[in-house]
């Protein structure tokens, strides 16, 4: 059993999608690009809020609502349920 998040290495998906609920902006980027820019190693938690670069990311303010952009089937199918 894993434990501990996932890599962009480790990740399968060739596309990786954005949203964020709280200022409407969604966005898209290419896997390859991803890892010449960030590196394999990057987790994708910490992807995420590289790739939005929110100024609302600090708490204090409000806090940032950025997700990735995944379906109820693709959640389910990621956490194996």
């Amino acid at each position: 059993m894993r434990y501990g998040s996932l890599t962009l290495a480790e990740c399968e998906r060739p596309m990786i999608r954005l949203i964020c609920d709280k200022c409407g902006r969604k966005g898209q980027y290419l896997k390859t690009t991803l890892l010449k820019r960030h590196g394999p190693d990057v987790v994708m938690p910490d992807l995420l809020h590289k790739i939005a670069d929110c100024p609302y990311w600090q708490p204090m303010r409000g806090g940032c609502s950025v997700r990735y952009d995944l379906t109820q089937a693709e959640l389910d199918e990621l956490m194996g349920r």
